[in-house]
């Protein structure tokens, strides 16, 4: 597996009410602008993590393709969103194996 930090951030607004000490050793900016979200959830409710168009590019979300998922049952939504731990997987590797070209785009 690659080497990548994961954090657990379930409400924003409560980690910003932490002290910066607290949040720069969670997760410092130099940390931000080199990371993206992984949501069962839509990518615009995650707008307060991403830090660039690059990090919501890597975005792993139920609209990753940005089709909009309309009701049905937990399978068919899941399904058809691809969000499993296959795709998951592919997805932080990619991540991680794109860390240059991710960060040379953001130095232009």
């Amino acid at each position: 597996m690659p080497n990548v930090k994961i954090i657990c951030a379930t409400s924003y607004e409560l980690f910003q009410l932490q002290s910066k000490e607290y949040c720069d050793s969670v997760l410092h900016k130099s940390e931000w602008l080199d990371s993206t979200v992984i949501s069962n959830g839509c990518k615009i409710r995650m707008h307060h993590w991403l830090a660039s168009k690059i990090a919501e590019s890597y975005a792993m979300t139920s609209d990753h393709d940005d089709r909009w998922r309309v009701g049905g049952s937990v399978t068919e939504v899941k399904k058809d969103a691809k969000i499993d731990a296959t795709s998951l997987e592919a997805g932080i590797r990619k991540f991680a194996t794109d860390r240059n070209k991710r960060l040379a785009a953001l130095q232009v």
